[in-house]
């Protein structure tokens, strides 16, 4: 037998070339994903751009907004159309100028035919001419007095090669009597069908709109792999993305396109870069600050960010959207870059409130960026409260991880990390902020949120070394930032203080709720927690009121002196009671109420078992939960007895999302049965506030 010997090998372990590392081997699967969604989105959008729908732009309502230029309001205006004597036939126009524009931006170039309808009214010389992309458009002459009229003519596809069209109208003008404006024609509607293609030809999509939803569709694709996705799944949900937008394509195809038109990539390139900060990021910040978290935690977090902030911003920007109170704070923030720093807006039923600035004097810097421009600052402002109002699933979070780890401390921490996400999942799908910001009450979200980091920074600190021992501790003496923190508190309540006077209420209420409870079920240290308490709220009031409430001493007098004057009944404290119940299954929906409870006696269960003879004894955290509940019900009822709309709703939230979120933690951990249970609610509860929130949108635009 002839023995052959091996040559050895002359590379170290793992250093062969011939052999991928795990890396080399993971970038290489995503970049395959990334393009398997590149090629696939080519294909469907150009599949996409060959339906050839019909489209019907009824000018004078309030959907016309992004296709119109150089038009008169609408007509008849709002309160004519409410009025019952005016016995409005629901016919809707704008009046035209000398010249007044159509545009259908993203239709693809294809032969149209297009039927407008308009009335000559009162015009003495109603003469009409029509351009597509400057090219003149055959029509027929028109006479003085001969109402609505249709006219229809032909648009061939190499009048608008780019498939953006342009229809021009001039007509001649007049002014009538009492109205100083110039009448062209008053414009009903104006219809776009497909008109037959020769030799069967396609339609060509417009280049900017196609290469934008193939960007779109590979960077979603890049989202949800730094979200953690594996391969697999990122693929498919970067598919379904594809999918969604091809029917929106086909079904609301102009809508689409004049939301690209906004600049919707570099939003979509902050919305990864948020994604890799809060997925890696968040993780080791959170462990530092007392809270157990992992990258799954870091990618779920980002996940639930990335969800409410695109409902939030992306609904918001686009130019159908009207709100109705956005318009106030574009204004106030121009007044406080004027100089004005305060603010006696009425509330709707009349009565002066003092109107704390802080959102926008927060604000004010980044005017250096957007200009002062009605519209810009809007924007900011959207952007703005948009991003604050995601960021408060993070800080639900880290109060509900920090709860249910104070119930059962030394232990495990994954069913607190488990109650966490699931706690900050059902607060970004909560009802209330979404019906808030469709009002564009941009200035009680604010205040909402700096209450609820008010609540994390106090989470924080009492969760932390007692003070007492922090206080006699030789080491910790020589770090004045150890000490420091305990000051936080304190900046973030004068935050809440100056965000909202509704906020400034409750934050008083609440305080001092949670001093006493946790003065007398907090055992031992509870009277050093109550007093350093009362000690950070006497120095917050103090330094808001000498910042801006020293203004409205008057006012604040008369107010709480005036308080009380309706007389209670149990019919009332019945009433608020049936408020509560009523808002929070509006927000939540029943079964997650139901869960609430059921947190609740997970908790009262935890306390028992952590020690029977002292279970009525309060965790900081727990204090400070079950204040904010005892707030809300003493809110409830002041409305119920004053009438005072103090929407307390908004602070219940987060309560109802923590003890929630702790009950179907244990039910995920019961294994597949109960995961499918918490999820199914999930999405149960997701479907329903996302029909709300579009219903909320679509009431506003109508």
């Amino acid at each position: 037998m002839i023995k052959t010997e091996q040559a050895p090998n002359k590379y170290p372990a793992g250093k062969n070339p011939s052999v991928l590392s795990p890396q080399s081997s993971v970038l290489i699967i995503r970049a395959g994903v990334l393009l398997a969604l590149f090629s696939l989105a080519l294909v469907a959008f150009n599949l996409a751009w060959q339906i050839r729908p019909s489209y019907r732009i009824d000018l004078g309502e309030r959907l016309d907004r992004p296709f119109v230029a150089d038009f008169n309001d609408r007509e008849p205006s709002e309160k004519d159309r409410l009025d019952p004597t005016k016995k409005w036939d629901g016919t809707s126009w704008r009046w035209s100028v000398g010249e007044s524009e159509i545009n259908l931006p993203g239709l693809g170039s294809q032969p149209l035919s297009v039927t407008v309808r308009f009335n000559p009214v009162i015009n003495p010389n109603p003469g009409l001419e029509v351009f597509a992309n400057n090219n003149p458009v055959g029509i027929a002459s028109i006479k003085a007095g001969q109402g609505w009229t249709e006219q229809s003519f032909k648009v061939p596809a190499e009048v608008f090669p780019t498939g953006n069209l342009q229809l021009k109208f001039k007509t001649a003008i007049f002014k009538a009597p009492g109205d100083k404006r110039e009448l062209g024609l008053a414009f009903d509607w104006l219809r776009v069908e497909p008109a037959p293609v020769a030799n069967g030809g396609a339609g060509r999509a417009p280049d900017r709109a196609f290469w934008l939803l193939v960007f779109i569709a590979v960077l979603a694709g890049l989202i949800f792999l730094t979200l953690g996705l594996p391969s697999f799944l990122a693929l498919g949900a970067g598919g379904l993305a594809i999918a969604g937008l091809v029917y929106w394509l086909s079904t609301d195809r102009l809508s689409l396109t004049v939301l690209l038109e906004r600049d919707l990539i570099a939003s979509l390139i902050f919305l990864e870069v948020a994604a890799v900060l809060i997925s890696r990021g968040v993780p080791p910040l959170l462990s530092r600050l007392g809270v157990a978290a992992t990258r799954r935690e870091g990618g779920w977090l980002a996940t639930l960010f990335l969800l409410q902030f695109s409902l939030l911003y992306f609904a918001q920007i686009h130019p159908q959207f009207i709100s109705s109170d956005l318009g106030l704070g574009i204004h106030d923030v121009q007044r406080v870059a004027g100089g004005q720093a305060v603010f006696t807006h009425e509330l709707p039923d009349g009565r002066p409130a003092p109107y704390p600035p802080a959102l926008y004097f927060l604000l004010l810097p980044f005017t250096i960026f957007s200009g002062m421009d009605d519209k810009p600052i809007g924007e900011l402002i959207i952007l703005a409260n948009s991003l604050l109002a995601a960021s408060g699933g993070l800080l639900v979070y880290y109060i509900a991880a920090h709860f249910w780890q104070s119930l059962a401390p030394g232990k495990t921490t994954r069913a607190s990390r488990q109650a966490g996400l699931i706690a900050a999942a059902l607060y970004a799908i909560s009802r209330y902020p979404y019906y808030i910001f469709s009002q564009g009450n941009h200035t009680n979200l604010f205040g909402t949120w700096a209450f609820l980091l008010f609540l994390a920074i106090l989470t924080g600190v009492l969760q932390a070394r007692p003070l007492a021992n922090e206080l006699s501790s030789d080491k910790t003496r020589a770090k004045p930032m150890t000490i420091g923190r305990y000051f936080l508190p304190v900046a973030a309540l004068v935050l809440v203080f100056l965000a909202h006077y509704g906020t400034f209420l409750f934050a008083n209420g609440f305080i001092l709720a949670f001093a006493v409870s946790i003065t007398v079920l907090g055992g031992r240290q509870g009277w050093r927690t109550g007093l350093y308490l009362l000690g950070i709220w006497l120095l917050g009031l103090g330094i808001a009121f000498g910042l801006y409430y020293y203004n409205f001493t008057g006012l604040l007098t008369a107010q709480f002196g005036g308080a009380g004057n309706k007389t209670s009944s149990a019919f009332n404290l019945l009433n608020a009671a049936t408020n509560i119940y009523r808002n929070s299954r509006e927000d939540f929906g029943l079964l997650v109420i139901l869960a609430a409870v059921g947190g609740g006696a997970v908790w009262v269960g935890a306390q028992i078992i952590a020690d029977r003879r002292r279970w009525w004894q309060l965790t900081p955290v727990g204090g400070l939960l079950l204040a904010l509940l005892g707030t809300c019900a003493v809110f409830a009822l002041a409305e119920a007895l004053q009438g005072l709309p103090t929407r307390y709703q908004l602070y219940l939230v987060p309560a109802v999302a923590v003890l929630a979120g702790g009950f179907l933690a244990r039910l995920w951990g019961r294994g597949w049965a109960g995961i499918m249970a918490v999820t199914a609610l999930f999405l149960f509860q997701f479907l329903n506030t996302l029909l709300f929130w579009l219903d909320r949108v679509l009431y506003y635009f109508l």
